[in-house]
């Protein structure tokens, strides 16, 4: 009696040992980068311009990898996934991009507690691979609507 209560639990252990965890596979992480070229506007404006944080539709307000092999039907990638949500990463390239057009006297991103002219609101309403098409191509749409903060208008809205 005294050995079984010795070896039954070592048996168990050794019973255990055989186990393994089942293989993980890496996650590959990706970044949204751009390089815009430099180009300077011919006039510079004397204002200071807010770049609001990206809002994203439904589906792809995610670090998930979006794509599509059949109309209406989004999936998404096992291994493959953003760093951060591709909203998140589009404001600093949109802030980056408006600075080096060279447009504003000063571009800031919201929150920020500069006094700002203008808002630039943005929404991610598509970022997928589509694959219905041979060779597949990727699909961005991007909601742009610039907003007169004195005034409380929109100057402008473009996809």
């Amino acid at each position: 009696m005294r050995y079984c209560r010795i070896l039954l639990p070592l048996l168990l252990l050794a019973g255990c040992a055989g186990l393994h965890p089942p293989p993980v596979q890496n996650t590959n992480l990706y970044l949204l980068e751009a390089q815009a070229p430099i180009r300077h506007a011919a006039v510079k404006r004397k204002l200071v311009i807010e770049v609001g944080m990206p809002h994203a539709l439904p589906g792809f307000d995610t670090p998930q990898m979006a794509y599509v092999q059949q109309p209406y039907k989004l999936d998404y990638y096992a291994i493959n996934r953003w760093a951060d949500t591709p909203a998140h990463m589009l404001a600093p390239l949109l802030a980056q991009a408006l600075e080096q057009s060279g447009a504003f006297r000063a571009v800031v991103r919201a929150p920020s507690t500069v006094p700002a002219d203008l808002r630039l609101d943005t929404e991610l309403v598509r970022l997928q691979q589509d694959f219905r098409s041979k060779p597949s191509k990727v699909e961005f749409t991007l909601r742009a609507q610039l907003v007169d903060l004195h005034h409380d208008r929109v100057l402008a809205t473009r996809d």
